[in-house]
């Protein structure tokens, strides 16, 4: 239970938080240019930032979910 004095997240579900909150910011980040009306090939330096530092989280996610239940 998440709400228990002895609740601790496992590595896995910071992994899975980690994947899931990497991939939704960087379709939003897509989304913003659906919505500006520019081509999703307009990306700037910022955006290119951006996604690479969501790849980076996205990787390490990855790399926590095989590691199980153990507390992170």
């Amino acid at each position: 239970m998440i709400f228990s004095n002895n609740f601790t997240f496992t590595k896995r579900q910071i992994g899975w938080l980690l994947v899931i909150g990497d991939v939704l910011g960087a379709l939003g980040l897509l989304a913003l240019n659906v919505i500006r009306h520019k081509p999703v090939s307009d990306i700037g330096p910022a955006q290119q930032l951006v996604f690479a530092l969501f790849a980076v989280g996205l990787l390490i996610g990855l790399s926590l979910i095989p590691l199980g239940d153990a507390p992170a």
